[in-house]
């Protein structure tokens, strides 16, 4: 099953929906059988973290005045109790040679399916451009059905894990600077210059890098480069909309610190917009645009506390295993936290809560074992 949900996420943002219940429906069928409840496999931090995350969501119920809102927010945000459980379930059940072989089988699945993704959205886009004489493989256009900044995630975090060969990593960099999220570059990039503190991992950063600048010249010859003229993105770009964002949410945490409800945020958000006169965020009725404050906004300081506990978990989780690559994992999901609300739509909780969970405990499971069965 985490083979097959790895699979899914790529594919489309609702595709993990259907394994999850078939999952979730074949665990209530051996609970049954074997008249037991299953018991958990994975760290208990690693569970308790999601799970704290979401259950302060459902207290957040009692401070909104728009249930409806709330009630949708807890259904996109069901992944965070989905996904742990589910998986901590199956790694328990999982025999040894199992688990040292699942990561592997879940980054090589991810990564297929990235690719078969991508090749789809390009031959799509290469028909259209032929028909219409638009060239449009740029952007949301090559990322559709996700948005450009998730799908540029998913390929840094499965570069960073998976440490594919160096043609994939030109490949990688060239197909995140055609989806011209900035978010997605810059955090690419930082993941690229970071993975030269190991030297192995030099040649393939520096390709990564070399990737990143031909797609990125790729998308300006295509005249799709979106990257805005010096002071413009401040006022109506963007860049802008991001800035409106964080100045309203900033003083919504500052004013609200046990937050306004789980959902409630956007209703607060585009007050302090009308109020401040910033119309690029207004007329867009943008979230947060960062997890960190949209998740304070939401439930306060006690819910960012609760999230950075639950990621400062994993990383303490790999630190004690020496699994580099999981901390570097970690800290691009964090980097891009800092400028996309990642827990507000189902493909980033699921992927989010899957790399936090899932790749965390088996990318690297063989490896660790065979450290901690090496003599002192």
């Amino acid at each position: 099953m985490p083979v097959l949900l790895a699979a899914a996420l790529p594919l489309h943002p609702r595709a993990s929906t259907g394994v999850l219940a078939l999952w979730a429906g074949t665990w209530a069928v051996r609970a049954v059988r074997e008249r037991r409840l299953p018991r958990s496999g994975f760290p208990g931090p690693l569970v308790a973290g999601p799970l704290g995350l979401y259950a302060l969501h459902v207290l957040g119920m009692w401070a909104t005045a728009d249930a409806a809102a709330g009630w949708f927010a807890l259904e996109v945000k069901f992944g965070l109790v989905a996904v742990p459980v589910l998986g901590s379930w199956e790694w328990a059940r999982m025999k040894a040679e199992d688990r040292e072989r699942v990561g592997q089988w879940m980054l090589a699945a991810f990564g297929l399916a990235c690719a078969l993704r991508i090749a789809g959205s390009l031959l799509r886009q290469t028909s259209d451009w032929i028909a219409t004489g638009v060239p449009e493989l740029t952007y949301a256009a090559l990322s559709h059905p996700f948005h450009p900044s998730y799908a540029a995630l998913y390929l840094t975090v499965w570069w960073i894990l998976a440490r594919p060969a160096r043609l994939a990593s030109t490949g990688t960099g060239a197909v995140i600077g055609l989806l011209q999220s900035r978010a997605g570059l810059l955090v690419a990039a930082l993941s690229a210059l970071a993975s030269g503190l190991e030297r192995r991992r030099r040649a393939a950063g520096g390709l990564l890098v070399a990737g990143l600048v031909l797609g990125t010249l790729g998308a300006g010859l295509l005249g799709r480069l979106r990257i805005e003229a010096p002071g413009t993105a401040a006022t109506t770009g963007s860049a802008g909309g991001r800035l409106q964002a964080w100045s309203a949410a900033a003083g919504i945490v500052r004013d609200c610190p046990l937050g306004v409800g789980t959902g409630d945020v956007v209703p607060e958000l585009v007050a302090r917009y009308e109020a401040a006169g910033a119309d690029y965020a207004r007329v867009r009725r943008m979230n947060a645009h960062s997890t960190y404050l949209q998740t304070a906004v939401a439930l306060g300081y006690a819910g960012l506390a609760a999230l950075l506990l639950w990621w400062g978990a994993v990383v303490r989780h790999a630190w004690r295993r020496r699994n580099r690559a999981v901390i570097a994992a970690v800290a691009a999901v964090a980097l891009h936290a800092g400028v996309e609300a990642l827990l507000e739509l189902q493909q980033g909780v699921i992927f989010v809560a899957f790399a936090l969970t899932w790749c965390a405990v088996a990318v690297g499971y063989e490896r660790a074992a065979d450290a901690a069965s090496e003599p002192v």
